[in-house]
């Protein structure tokens, strides 16, 4: 679970366009500039019916993958060691591979601060989390998260950081867990603080009381898979006592009246039986996997903040596509190169000129949701207009050419949508030009 786990996609190095709206584009700056949108990318870009209208009439309501055919994807992913692995299953509690997976962690961590690829925020941080991880002990136990934390790679609240040191992008950041995902805890330390988890997405270290505590499987089972749940599609929805919950979880439903769903929600104190107002914001089972759905979804979150390893709570660019489809009931792997392997099928784009990718690209999407991945990057596709193909992701940081030489870096810091032209004429080259895979989602 290296992969998915630590090497988190940055989506901090993108491209960019030609211009920016509100940056001069004849002085490049050592230092990047903040900026608040992309040039050629309007209201129209970002309006949902835009996209409708794109595709045959009904084309984009139509379902792609039926809930046995999801079910069976997610089968095939687990197969993978970079895709999103059943929490519950036996493999992943295996003595032997929890081992192998701390050491290779921390093996690469000294590797990369002997290399000076990393530094530590304060100096012995690895060494003291390793102390912490060699006296842990081995537990199996199955829980969910009750309080919304961060996942640390290694057991530090310390960073690690690339130099210059940005305090944006903490390489022990591993991602962030939301209230209602099941974890199987494989480790505690000794004073109990933090404890080493397998949330099926990545693997890392929790601090504090965020947990339910103890489950049998069979009562974890009960509360993955009940026989009926409601499925949040949007951020925000309080629960009773102060709780958010985010886009993609689902709890059980227990009941429900003409004003509430009542669902089991987990606590710090076990799994309790809570009132929902309705709203539309609640669907009960899985939504229908279409292009209607996944792009509603998927723009619902534009000029949400950027935050590298879902840094306080904001998403990065695989973090924003897994909770997208964790509302179809379809599981994702938190890292971008492991979502560009999870799809139906997944077509090579390397070494194809850009006219060829863009034809794939085309091909791809005209009756599936495809996913655009190059080296650190993963995009959502939305269609072409006027003649140029867009996306939306989650981007911190790209490049623009400045006038006479040279490349500009800014930060847009946000979900956007952008053309796959953004990057043209840099040292990076655009996006279409980078693109190495992408993923099909559908028949």
């Amino acid at each position: 679970m290296l992969c998915s786990a630590l090497l988190l996609a940055s989506c901090a190095s993108a491209g960019g366009p030609a211009a920016l709206r509100d940056a001069p584009v004849s002085v490049c700056k050592a230092e990047p500039v903040r900026v608040a949108s992309l040039e050629g990318v309007t209201s129209m870009h970002e309006d949902l019916k835009t996209w409708l209208q794109a595709v045959p009439a009904g084309a984009a309501g139509q379902v792609l993958l039926s809930g046995e055919e999801i079910a069976a994807l997610n089968r095939k992913n687990r197969q993978h060691a970079w895709g999103h692995q059943d929490v519950l299953a036996n493999e992943v509690v295996e003595a032997n591979r929890v081992a192998s997976e701390l050491g290779e962690r921390f093996d690469w961590l000294a590797e990369r601060l002997k290399s000076g690829k990393y530094v530590e925020d304060t100096p012995g941080t690895l060494s003291a989390a390793r102390r912490i991880t060699e006296g842990s002990s081995h537990v199996l136990e199955a829980r969910v998260v009750a309080v919304e934390t961060d996942l640390r790679c290694v057991p530090s609240h310390q960073g690690f950081y690339t130099p210059p040191v940005d305090r944006d992008f903490d390489r022990n950041q591993c991602s962030r867990l939301h209230l209602g995902e099941v974890v199987r805890v494989l480790r505690v330390s000794e004073d109990g603080a933090w404890r080493y988890v397998h949330a099926g997405h990545s693997v890392g270290w929790v601090h504090g009381a965020v947990l339910t505590p103890a489950l049998l499987v069979e009562e974890a089972l009960a509360f993955r898979a009940p026989p009926r749940h409601i499925v949040v599609t949007a951020d925000g929805v309080q629960v009773p006592g102060g709780a958010a919950l985010r886009m993609g979880t689902a709890l059980p439903l227990t009941r429900e009246s003409q004003d509430a769903y009542t669902v089991i929600v987990p606590t710090t104190n076990g799994l309790v039986e809570t009132p929902l107002p309705r709203g539309p914001e609640l669907h009960i089972g899985h939504l229908p996997f279409t292009r209607s759905h996944v792009w509603r979804l998927a723009l619902s979150t534009l000029g949400d903040p950027y935050g590298w390893g879902e840094r306080g709570g904001a998403r990065d660019c695989s973090r924003l596509l897994l909770d997208v489809f964790r509302a179809f009931g379809i599981e994702l792997g938190r890292h971008s190169l492991a979502q560009a392997g999870s799809g139906s099928r997944t077509v090579e784009l390397k070494g194809l000129e850009p006219a060829a990718k863009l034809e794939a690209i085309r091909e791809a999407a005209r009756d599936n949701v495809v996913f655009l991945y190059m080296s650190g990057h993963i995009l959502l596709y939305l269609g072409e207009l006027g003649g140029a193909p867009f996306a939306i992701s989650a981007i911190s940081e790209f490049v623009t050419p400045c006038e006479g030489a040279g490349d500009r870096v800014s930060r847009l810091d946000k979900t956007a949508v952008s053309g796959l032209e953004l990057g043209a004429g840099t040292e990076r080259t655009s996006f279409l030009e980078r693109m190495s895979r992408l993923a099909v989602f559908g028949r």
